[in-house]
């Protein structure tokens, strides 16, 4: 990325097939930084082959709370993962509730919510609605992204 839209900073984005390679070639010293996924860098960073700098998510991660986000350096950078759970648009309205009750019910299980922790997911029980409000403004704050940088598809 080229004179970052928020901060000015000139960075090489370095197009690798996937992140782990991106980030075998920072802990190697061969590239200076890496932006990657917590539960990915975890290992490097308790093994202290790899310093975090800041983290893209809206607030401190429970398990680096000494790490600052970038929003507290630069307002309005946020760029966390997340995932969510699509049923086909034409899906039933009561279909839908059912689905999502009983993924509510699931994610609250002892063993999922380990497993969940480990792998440094934090799940919200937002509802559909309010999830589809989140796509929406998801959406829009990345098309407009990609406008301001002239990112397409292509690029």
């Amino acid at each position: 990325m080229r004179g970052s839209l928020k901060t000015g900073i000139d960075l090489v984005h370095v197009p690798y097939k996937g992140g782990s390679a991106a980030l075998s070639d920072a802990v190697g010293g061969q590239i200076p930084l890496v932006i990657n996924s917590v539960p990915a860098c975890m290992p490097h960073i308790e093994a202290k082959r790899l310093k975090v700098l800041a983290i893209a998510s809206p607030s401190r991660h429970p398990k680096l709370p000494q790490v600052q986000t970038f929003s507290e350096s630069v307002p309005g950078i946020v760029a966390s993962a997340w995932y969510g759970v699509l049923a086909p648009a034409k899906t039933p309205p009561d279909v839908l509730q059912q689905l999502g009750a009983a993924f509510a019910k699931s994610v609250e299980l002892p063993d999922v919510k380990a497993k969940l922790a480990a792998a440094f997911i934090d799940p919200m029980q937002i509802g559909p609605q309010a999830f589809s409000k989140f796509l929406g403004e998801e959406i829009a704050r990345w098309q407009a992204v990609a406008r301001q940088t002239g990112i397409t598809a292509n690029s």
